[in-house]
């Protein structure tokens, strides 16, 4: 995996994600999605568009929309209304971790409401009932929606120690990630303008997106950029140097497939693209009701590994066991240079010919390839 701040790569694949046949995803569901928060940024220009959007959604406290960093964080980081590619789950319950689920929904949704907002309306308060069905008993089901940023990181900036059943221990989990970002990784899943980003777009920049890490670690965005380059110093970046006797397992709707090697390039390094899965689904044990798809996932890894544990026991050629040297140190990037550098056609990996786990298709992998090659 590359390192870089402006990972604009995830959202394009949550883009992609909503129209995926695979998980119940269609062209139309992208569109309603895409253009009710084209049209809640239209209604953020005047005073009495962010008051209307405030009652529609029942947000909390006095004029929260004429914060930039409560749009940015309500509207452009992961959507008014929840939908989680990384976390599709063909057997959730919920709309926001099933897409086949929140895709009908929005569908009927859609045709019953003259606007795209509307429809997402609809959307954000069925899934408030979903929530309060799933409250604990005692707790009260929030009487509005808290959009405040502040609150947010102020949530993270408490360290002391709390029970896992503690409504604290979520903030303290993201803490925990957020400073893996700020010290090594970067990976801000940005929506700027004029991106594939479904959501708000213009808000949750690169520049708002560091901030964070100013706020919570006093980590300048220089500081987090010289971090990010020290990782790919000492990972070597992208393109898997130096690796062998590895297997690279993709989730289509997975935004961290973008990130990830697709095509393996010689016979000690594979790569298997499972179609309709999310983050690390194959490695759940098999239940009930899991796609065909991810137990055969689970048996290509199984068997692909058992073909080579006889050749690694064997192998002790340079190429096995030489370690990446870090390269030199450069100087740190300027944030406005960040964006990862896409890949021309002759740059991407070449198909591996010993490869016959691939769960998809040479022609759907030559598509993600493409498309991670034009946006």
């Amino acid at each position: 995996l590359l390192a870089q701040a402006n990972f604009v790569g995830y959202n394009d694949v949550v883009a992609s994600a909503l129209t995926a046949s695979s998980v119940g995803g269609s062209p139309e569901c992208l569109a309603t999605y895409s253009k009710g928060h084209a049209e809640l940024k239209e209604m953020m220009k005047t005073a009495e568009g962010r008051r209307a959007v405030e009652k529609k959604f029942n947000l909390c406290g006095y004029n929260p929309l004429d914060d930039e960093n409560n749009i940015a964080y309500w509207a452009g980081q992961d959507g008014i209304v929840a939908t989680i590619p990384q976390y599709n789950n063909a057997i959730c319950e919920h709309t926001n971790c099933n897409m086949k689920l929140f895709c009908g929904n929005l569908s009927i949704m859609s045709k019953s409401t003259v606007s795209a907002i509307d429809a997402l309306q609809l959307m954000f308060d069925f899934q408030n009932q979903e929530n309060a069905r799933g409250q604990p008993r005692g707790q009260p089901a929030p009487e509005c929606t808290d959009a405040s940023y502040a609150k947010y990181v102020d949530g993270m900036k408490r360290t002391e120690k709390v029970s896992g059943t503690d409504p604290k221990a979520g903030d303290q989990l993201r803490r925990l990630w957020t400073f893996q970002t700020c010290n090594e990784f970067g990976w801000y899943q940005t929506c700027e303008s004029g991106s594939n980003c479904p959501y708000t777009q213009g808000f949750n920049t690169i520049h708002w997106a560091l901030d964070i890490c100013n706020l919570l670690f006093d980590m300048s965005p220089g500081d987090v950029l010289h971090n990010i380059d020290k990782t790919n110093q000492f990972y070597g970046g992208a393109a898997y140097p130096g690796a062998t006797y590895t297997v690279f397992t993709n989730g289509e709707v997975d935004p961290w497939h973008w990130e990830s090697t697709l095509v393996g390039e010689d016979p000690t390094v594979d790569a298997i693209f499972v179609k309709g899965a999310s983050h690390c689904e194959w490695m759940h044990a098999v239940t009930p009701g899991m796609p065909g798809m991810l137990i055969e996932a689970k048996k290509a890894i199984q068997n692909k590994i058992a073909s080579w544990l006889p050749m690694a026991a064997k192998d002790t050629t340079p190429e096995a066991t030489k370690q990446v040297k870090p390269k030199a140190e450069t100087k740190d990037p300027q944030p406005a240079k960040d964006a990862k550098e896409k890949p021309t056609k002759a740059e991407m990996p070449k198909a591996n010919k010993l490869n016959k786990f691939l769960l998809a298709t040479e022609s759907e992998i030559t598509s993600h390839l493409q498309v991670r090659t034009e946006l």
